[in-house]
């Protein structure tokens, strides 16, 4: 059957829509209701539709990767460590040399500081180099601790040795009354065996 006149069709379809075999030709063909019930009623619908969209999703995701994550990430990185400008490099490095110099001047003049109050301390100079702080009040606190521990020390050390080599001459009954002449000849005698009275 050949249709002339569209408006026929129309018309027909208008006349019958309560027809039940018109509903179902006319319901396969509507549009979103249907997919949602199809959507909601099919499984296997459902699953192939839950498997575009992942597949959408992913090619999606790899797009805006491709596009987009590379710069989110270079932007990141250059928000936690920016990179410095050459003339920035070149003046960091000037003040760390500059900042060293006058950590070395100082060095030097606490240094010297030390040994000149280590030898009017009469501590040995030898240890000046332990003894720098990093500021001259600290040096000066360690040289004045160091000098009272050495000094300390060496009286114990002057006590031990007047109490442990203290010479005592041995007692001779006979050199009471002899001068010193006589008792070193007496002595002589007697090593000699030629003792005479």
């Amino acid at each position: 059957m050949a249709i002339e006149n569209f408006d026929e069709v129309k018309s027909y379809f208008e006349t019958n829509k309560d027809n039940d075999e018109v509903k179902n030709f006319l319901g396969g063909y509507s549009s979103l209701d249907v997919f949602k019930e199809k959507v909601n009623t099919d499984p296997n619908f459902k699953s192939y539709m839950d498997s575009a969209k992942d597949s959408h999703f992913s090619k999606a995701l790899d797009t805006w990767k491709t596009n987009n994550l590379e710069k989110l990430v270079d932007e990141k990185v250059n928000q936690l460590y920016p990179k410095a400008d050459p003339k920035d490099l070149e003046l960091k490095k000037l003040q760390q040399q500059i900042d060293k110099m006058q950590k070395d001047t100082l060095h030097k003049e606490l240094t010297n500081q030390a040994l000149k109050m280590a030898t009017d301390k009469k501590i040995p100079t030898d240890l000046v180099s332990y003894l720098v702080g990093q500021d001259e009040d600290s040096t000066n606190a360690n040289i004045e601790k160091f000098a009272e521990i050495f000094q300390a020390h060496d009286e114990v050390i002057r006590t031990e040795f007047a109490k442990g080599n203290s010479y005592t001459p041995p007692e001779n009954k006979n050199s009471g009354n002899l001068s010193e002449d006589e008792k070193l000849r007496e002595q002589i005698k007697k090593a000699m065996g030629t003792f005479k009275k």
